[in-house]
C-alpha cells in the first residue's frame, strides 16, 4: 500500500511532496490489512504517520452514516440502503479484525438521517434520526424513546439522558424522554407525565433554520450552528427559552446566495472551543467562554466533516472526488498538512472519542486510519 503524504506548509506559500512509506501488506477479506500495533493519539507530530490500518466492504450501496461508540472500538454504521430489515450495523475492532455485531432495533424501518448517531456517555442509549428521533438500548435494541416532530434534522441528548434537543427547520424544541432511568440534575422536571411517545417541554423559533447542535455539560447550554453559519447559545433556566446569537466577527459570505453550510458543530472540552464550517467554505475554531474566533482556515471544497481531537488536533474532510484529509494544529493556529486517501470518493467520517482512529466512509467500504 503506498501512503501518499502531501505537506503544506503555509508560511513559505509552497507544497513539498513527500513520498510515504511503502508497505508490503496482505488483505484479508472484511477486515484488517495487517495485524496493526496498538494505534496512538494522533497529534500534530506524528500525523504525518497516519496509515490505513482496516478496510472492507460495508455494503452494496455506498455508506452514508458512520460513528464510533465510546469505547472507541466500535463504529455503527448505516449504508443508502438497508440490509435486509436492518438498517444499521455495528462494527467491532478487536485484536486486527472486524467483526459484524447484528443488533436488530425494533420497530426501525428508515435508514438514518441527519447527522448521524449520538450516544450517552456509557454507550447504553443511541440516539439517531429517521422518520423520527428515536433512542434505543444499545445492548438489546429495545426502543426507548421517540420524538415525533415531523422530520428533524438534528437532535442531540440534553442536560441529563431524560431530555433532548430536536430541531426541524427553524424550530428547536426540547422534549422529555420515558428513558427508565434517573434524573442525573437537580433542575426540577416540569409538571408533565412522560410518555414513550416523548413529551414537549418547550420549544422556540429561531431566526433561521438550524444545521447542527452540540451540548456543553459544563456549561448547562447547547450551542447551535445555523445553515448560513451562524452560531447560537441557547439555554433554558426553568425551562424558559433563551436564544442568544455569539459574536463571530466574521464577513457574511460574499456571495448573494450563501452556499449552505453542510460539516457538523463539534465541541472541544478541554480547550473550551467549537469547530464548525463558517462561510464561503472556512473551518472556524471559536473560544466559546471568551466569546472570540480564534483561527479561520479557508478550503477550496465545500467541507464534508469535522473532527476534532481533545488535543487541538482538527480533522477536515471535503465534498469532492479526490478524497484528502486537511490537517490543522488549532493550538499552534496553522494548517501542517494534507493526506491523500487512496480508493473512492468520501461519504462521512468520525474520529474514535479517544482521538486515536479515524473512520472514513469511502463508497460502499469503510477504512479505519490511525498511527500506530
Amino acid at each position: 500500500m503506498k501512503n501518499l503524504i502531501k505537506w503544506k506548509q503555509n508560511l513559505s506559500k509552497c507544497k513539498v511532496f513527500l513520498l510515504g512509506l511503502v508497505l508490503l501488506t496482505v488483505s484479508f477479506p472484511d477486515g484488517a490489512l495487517a495485524q496493526p500495533d496498538e494505534p496512538v493519539l494522533i497529534t500534530a507530530e506524528n500525523a504525518d504517520q497516519l496509515e490505513e490500518l482496516y478496510s472492507w466492504q460495508a455494503y452494496d450501496s455506498a455508506v452514508a452514516r458512520l460513528g464510533f461508540m465510546p469505547d472507541s472500538t466500535t463504529i455503527i454504521s448505516s449504508g443508502e440502503q438497508p440490509i435486509d430489515t436492518n438498517p444499521v450495523t455495528f462494527w467491532s475492532l478487536q485484536d486486527g479484525q472486524v467483526e459484524n455485531k447484528d443488533i436488530y432495533f425494533e420497530g426501525l424501518a428508515e435508514l438514518p438521517s441527519g447527522e448521524g448517531f449520538q450516544f450517552t456517555a456509557d454507550g447504553q442509549r443511541m440516539l439517531m434520526i429517521s422518520s423520527a428521533a428515536f433512542i434505543w438500548d444499545t445492548n438489546t435494541g429495545d426502543l426507548i424513546g421517540r420524538i415525533l416532530q415531523w422530520t428533524p434534522g438534528s437532535a442531540i441528548f440534553g442536560i441529563d439522558k431524560q431530555h433532548v434537543l430536536v430541531a426541524n427547520g427553524k424550530t428547536l424544541a426540547q422534549w422529555g424522554i420515558h428513558a427508565g432511568l434517573p434524573s442525573t440534575t437537580e433542575m426540577p422536571m416540569p409538571d408533565i407525565p412522560f410518555d414513550p411517545d416523548g413529551a414537549l417541554i418547550t420549544a422556540v423559533e429561531m431566526d433561521e433554520p438550524v444545521r447542527s447542535m452540540v451540548y456543553d455539560l459544563e456549561g448547562s447550554q447547547a450551542f447551535v450552528l445555523s445553515a448560513y453559519g451562524n452560531l447560537y447559545s441557547y439555554t433554558s433556566p426553568n425551562y424558559q427559552n433563551m436564544v442568544t446569537p455569539l459574536p463571530l466577527g466574521i464577513e457574511p459570505s460574499s456571495s448573494e446566495s450563501p452556499e449552505l453550510v453542510a460539516g457538523p458543530l463539534v465541541m472541544n472540552t478541554t480547550n473550551h472551543t467549537l469547530a464548525f464550517t463558517g462561510p464561503d467554505r472556512t473551518a472556524v475554531i471559536y473560544d466559546y467562554r471568551n466569546h472570540e474566533v480564534l483561527g479561520s482556515y479557508p478550503m477550496e471544497s465545500p467541507i464534508l466533516c469535522l473532527m476534532y481531537s481533545e488535543n487541538g488536533m482538527l480533522i477536515v474532510a471535503e465534498f469532492t472526488l479526490e478524497a484528502s484529509l486537511h490537517l490543522i494544529d488549532t493550538t499552534a493556529g496553522k494548517e501542517i498538512g494534507s493526506i491523500e486517501i487512496p480508493g473512492d470518493y468520501l461519504t462521512f467520517c468520525a474520529l474514535s472519542p479517544d482521538g486515536k482512529l479515524i473512520a472514513l466512509g469511502q463508497g460502499n467500504r469503510i477504512s479505519v486510519w490511525g498511527v500506530s
